[in-house]
């Protein structure tokens, strides 16, 4: 077995990623969700990206949460072309998501108002792991399918590392992203959305809120593809007259 230094490792993961990328330009692939039909997302799992635009906020919720919105349970077919997208190099799921998310920030982005759309950043390993930032590639096609005109900002960055959340409990969420994001490109009073592939406890979007609104932003909302199912009922789909803060929404 040749061992390899972190830095090599990298960049074969980077490597294969991207032949894994440019082979699904060229073939076929299975369904991401359920691995049979040859799509990347077949009709029938293509069915639970399209649900209702919804308010779902964690139960419990952390202090400084805005307003939530999504389109997606993150369960079955949802989470398993969630990862295959992030973790997997299947990046020809980035068309299905972003027209998921697109139709989130449609009902979201308030009409007559300037709102800058800000990604949650990536763990920069995963970056480097990937290659890229997978969730700003969507944002930034999501972005393009809209009517109207939105500026992506990458406004937040660590500040320092953090653990991999994805095997911890809310409690250690929060301890492990406390002051971990920083604003460094949105002007004090710029309204913002904030937006994220998948919700769970809710600790980086109340983290990200924390960073924007001490540097002068008023964070409206934030727009998800998918939550888990550890959460309220669903409310009705989205009330035009009193969602994010009182604001027209639609």
């Amino acid at each position: 077995m040749v061992n390899m230094s972190a830095s090599d490792s990298a960049v074969f993961n980077r490597a294969i990623g991207m032949g894994i990328s440019a082979l699904g330009l060229a073939a076929p692939w299975s369904c991401a969700g359920c691995g049979v039909a040859e799509h990347s997302r077949c009709p029938t799992c293509a069915d639970e990206l399209a649900g209702p635009v919804v308010s779902r906020q964690p139960n419990p919720s952390p202090a400084g949460l805005p307003p939530v919105f999504q389109c997606a349970l993150y369960a079955g077919s949802v989470r398993q072309g969630i990862i295959a997208w992030k973790d997997r190099g299947r990046r020809d799921m980035a068309a299905p998501l972003s027209a998921a998310l697109a139709r989130v920030l449609a009902e979201v982005v308030p009409h007559e108002q300037e709102v800058i759309v800000v990604p949650i950043p990536s763990n920069p390993a995963a970056t480097r792991q990937r290659g890229e930032d997978v969730l700003l590639r969507v944002v930034r096609r999501a972005v393009r399918e809209l009517p109207m005109s939105l500026p992506v900002t990458s406004a937040l960055v660590h500040r320092r590392s953090v653990h991999d959340q994805s095997s911890l409990g809310a409690t250690e969420r929060r301890t492990n992203l406390d002051n971990a994001l920083r604003c460094v490109a949105v002007p004090p009073g710029a309204t913002v959305i904030v937006v994220d592939d998948v919700i769970t406890t809710g600790a980086t979007l109340a983290e990200a809120t924390r960073a924007l609104s001490a540097a002068g932003a008023q964070v409206l909302a934030a727009a998800m593809i998918a939550g888990t199912e550890r959460r309220r009922r669903p409310k009705s789909p989205v009330d035009c007259s009193g969602s994010a803060h009182g604001s027209s929404l639609g």
